[in-house]
């Protein structure tokens, strides 16, 4: 049996037939864990109660904060980016 990469279009398809549950489902596996904080905005964006627009603000926020660009917020990441917003006003 022969083996061919998918190309972007393949992989296109393949993604858009794919509920986003089985998608999430696969994901999970893949990272054997998810956090609870992971879960409970993936159920509020099920429910309905918030949207691809909340989350963006919302990241790009915590992105602000997080100075030093680890993807975790630390006492240092908060002050530093404090600091900073204080000197550029």
């Amino acid at each position: 049996m022969k083996m061919e990469l998918l190309g972007k279009k393949d992989i296109r398809h393949i993604l858009s037939s794919v509920s986003f549950f089985l998608f999430l489902f696969f994901f999970l596996l893949s990272i054997v864990c998810c956090r609870a904080a992971e879960f409970i905005v993936y159920k509020l964006k099920e429910m309905g109660k918030i949207d691809e627009k909340d989350i963006s603000g919302i990241m790009d926020e915590f992105e602000q904060l997080d100075y030093d660009e680890s993807g975790t917020l630390t006492t240092s990441d908060i002050v530093l980016a404090q600091t900073t917003s204080q000197i550029q006003r």
